[in-house]
């Protein structure tokens, strides 16, 4: 976390109002920090020299120690001592050392209580900065030395485009908190060598000066090439879709029918194609298919394409995704990918195409009747969860969706379904749930099922976390129809609770509900006659969809007055989807879809990423930029989605395209503008006024677990890390949050009339602003940490 905040604030001070600065308008400052001078630069080597300034010691709940134009440290529960620090651009393969040539220490007289830097505290509301909390390290606090170990630092690496990036930390004062002890270093020379001076030329790009006036030293002969790009860190940097298909999208588990009509509908020359050439991919995976009629080489009107269809989940994503989207969870440690993923879109993508070699196809299993024994019932789960509230902080995993905050002592009630329960059989039941606390205090909560005589979960548990609670119950507890979960809590005044969700696993009869039914079982080797009633269809299909890309269509099962009759054997467990012909689904929509054929994209220096309702006004800002010698293009999002992320709707697409122009294009981008607004009610969820919208969500958020007092926000940083595995950014990215053309438009005549009016002085002046917090003590040193 430390290193990740200090990138994030190095990233944030560079490019402040680069995406609006004419390129022209960057100065190498490379101005040296206060007090310290690189006095002798060799090819191996930099020396240092530090003199401390003034510093000054306050005594106001501790001591403070503060040296004029020093940051200080802000690392939670680390003593608040003032640093000094810069860059090096140091050669790629070298191995960096510090050495400290010379000092002048002396221990100050008298004892000090240096206090540790706060804690970041729970959000007092949404969007509320929380109370600091101030928690010694205990590592530091109870051991008997100097901290920092040394007055010399060197940071991790860091990568910024070709350019190896290495910070240097002074720290004039040491302090032992044991003994009270203060060591004041008033001068320091310091020397950094580089093992290896390989190096190449940096490549130029409108970024050059930028660069060049963040390091201390020479960036000559530092990079890691002569021009060329280097392998980026994201999975995903060649699109995954060159040539046109068939676009599917789906939004529920189920079987699904693609049929002549639709396919003619989308464009297709069903007449004059040939069924065999049908190929199915989702994700970059291939999925079996069933084509009725192939046979004869001919797509006729009433032949069709039958599939498995899932709606999307992260799993598939976060097994691509996971060292690349590592940062996404920094103060997260439980926070899953794969939720953070499928948090954006049910949506899932299904490209069909026309590939002369074919694709693959449901294999077909004998399930005719062999008088096997037949089962009475199976496992099922009747899963709860309705998504109302929402709150980030929690930091319990990336679920920040809740059914209801409970701040009361009343008994609060949440429902669901049960039916066809087999009471007959000789398990039990299984109620399961959770809950999370939003205060950080003792809890005493009460779970019951149906009616306050059966408990379920009484337990006192404290702090701001989850709360698990299970219990078997007797099938005797359970009610055909609707059956209520209970909960209440018993602190008063009273306690902040969200409740998340529920569910019931119980014993099931063989019942078809809404004409389909979705099994398992371990058949343990063993052969098993499936009885499955309630069918209202004319005709009923049954797969076997253990694996879900590649199902197995049973066949020789038979229907008799509403009852589908198969068996099947499998080694372990083995799931099945039993389906009438009126349950069948349709697709959400099927439309044909050409990419942009990017290995023929001009190169360019700005990229605009828009939705396509914004394209067409763009183009006077991009005619602007190049008019000031910068090369533009304007991406369709859309496309993106596509073309680098199988066509799911996440940022990550984004990402990936910008990975594609680093590992490709001679000169990689130097600029992005995400252009349109964007909101964290991703699937539209409705239920309380306090979070509803219907606004469009153009360009949805980046969101990540980045934030320690907020928990979750946008970061559109994340996007442009990517060079080394750090999080500073290697182009300059920021958004353009507009809702409509005329927005744009009104941006785009004060942008131009700003620019047009030529280098002003205060140009090179960035100001952060925070909020008019009375007292530092309740939210935090704003100046200090920023400073830090």
């Amino acid at each position: 976390m430390k290193k990740i905040a200090f990138l994030l604030l190095v990233g944030s001070i560079i490019f402040s109002g680069a995406l609006l600065m004419p390129a022209h308008a960057t100065e190498n400052a490379n101005v040296p920090p206060p007090g310290l001078r690189l006095v002798q630069e060799e090819p191996a080597s930099l020396i240092f020299e530090i003199n401390t300034p003034e510093y000054e010691i306050t005594d106001t709940a501790g001591h403070h120690l503060q040296v004029s134009d020093y940051q200080t440290l802000s690392q939670a529960g680390s003593p608040e001592l003032p640093f000094v620090s810069t860059l090096i651009s140091v050669p790629p393969q070298a191995e960096v050392q510090v050495h400290i040539l010379a000092q002048d220490g002396t221990i100050l007289p008298g004892s000090f209580t240096i206090p540790p830097a706060p804690t970041p505290g729970q959000m007092l509301d949404d969007f509320t900065m929380g109370a600091a909390q101030v928690i010694p390290n205990e590592e530091i606090y109870a051991n008997d030395t100097l901290f920092p170990n040394s007055p010399v630092q060197l940071g991790e690496d860091a990568w910024m485009r070709d350019q190896r990036l290495v910070a240097l930390r002074v720290f004039p004062f040491q302090y032992n908190p044991v003994r009270g002890n203060l060591v004041w270093y008033k001068t320091l020379r310091v020397e950094v060598t580089f093992s290896n001076t390989n190096r190449g030329a940096p490549a130029s790009s409108p970024l050059s000066d930028v660069f060049s006036s963040m390091v201390i030293n020479s960036m000559e002969g530092t990079s890691s090439s002569t021009g060329s790009s280097i392998e980026p860190n994201a999975p995903l940097y060649a699109p995954t879709l060159t040539e046109a298909a068939y676009k599917i999208t789906v939004d529920e588990d189920g079987i699904y029918r693609v049929t002549y009509a639709e396919l003619q509908a989308a464009g297709m020359d069903v007449d004059n194609v040939d069924p065999a050439q049908f190929k199915l991919t989702s994700q970059g995976q291939e999925i079996a298919i069933y084509v009725e009629g192939e046979g004869d080489s001919s797509f006729d009107s009433d032949d069709y394409i039958t599939f498995y269809g899932q709606k999307f989940s992260g799993d598939r994503l976060a097994s691509l995704y996971a060292d690349s989207m590592d940062d996404w969870t920094s103060i997260c440690y439980r926070c899953e990918i794969k939720d953070l993923i499928g948090k954006y879109t049910d949506e899932n993508v299904y490209w069909l195409h026309l590939d002369a070699s074919g694709g693959a196809r449901m294999g077909a299993s004998d399930g005719t009747p062999d008088g096997s024994t037949v089962p009475d019932y199976y496992m099922a789960t009747a899963h709860a969860e309705e998504s109302v509230e929402w709150y980030t902080w929690h930091l319990t995993s990336a679920d920040t969706w809740f059914w209801e905050r409970v701040r009361n002592t009343d008994t609060h009630s949440y429902s669901t379904t049960l039916n066809a329960i087999a009471d007959t059989a000789p398990v039990n039941a299984t109620v399961s749930g959770e809950v999370v606390s939003r205060l950080n205090a003792d809890h005493d909560t009460h779970f019951y099922l149906n009616a306050e005589s059966t408990l379920i979960d009484e337990t006192a548990w404290s702090g701001i976390t989850d709360h698990d609670f299970s219990a078997q119950i007797a099938l005797s507890a359970l009610l055909e129809g609707e059956n209520q979960l209970l909960f209440k809590h018993d602190r008063e005044p009273s306690d902040d609770i969200y409740f998340n969700w529920f569910e019931i696993e119980y014993p099931r009869q063989f019942q078809a509900q809404d004409d389909q039914i979705l099994f398992s079982r371990n058949e343990e080797g063993a052969s098993w006659q499936y009885e499955i009633g309630n069918f209202a269809s004319p005709s009923v299909e049954a797969f076997e969809i253990t694996n879900p890309t590649a199902p197995v269509r049973i066949t020789g099962s038979t229907l008799d007055t509403g009852t589908l009759t198969f068996s099947a054997t499998h080694s372990t467990e083995a799931e099945y989807f039993v389906v009438g012909s009126d349950a069948i689904l349709s697709p959400k929509a099927i439309s044909f879809y050409t990419p942009p054929n990017f290995a023929a994209l001009s190169e360019a220096d700005y990229i605009f990423i828009t939705h396509s309702d914004f394209s067409a006004a763009l183009g006077t800002l991009a005619t602007h930029r190049q008019n000031q010698g910068l090369s533009t293009l304007i991406i369709d999002i859309d496309d993106l989605y596509n073309s680098f992320n199988y066509g799911i709707y996440h940022t990550i697409a984004i990402k990936n395209f910008l990975a594609y122009t680093f590992d490709n294009w001679s000169t990689p981008p130097s600029y992005v503008l995400l252009v349109g607004n964007g909101h964290f009610n991703l699937k539209n969820y409705t239920g309380t006024t306090r979070w509803d919208t219907t606004d469009p969500n153009f360009m949805p958020p980046n969101l990540a677990f980045v934030d320690p007092w907020q928990g979750e926000v946008d970061s559109s940083n994340l996007l442009a890390t990517l060079v080394g595995d750090d999080a500073l950014p290697d182009l300059v990215i920021g958004r353009l949050p507009i809702s409509s053309v005329a927005e744009l438009n009104t941006f785009i005549g004060k942008v131009t009339a700003y620019e047009q009016s030529g280098p002003q002085d205060w140009h090179s002046n960035v100001i952060q602003v925070s909020d008019n917090v009375p007292d530092p003590e309740d939210a935090g040193d704003f100046v200090a940490y920023s400073d830090g």
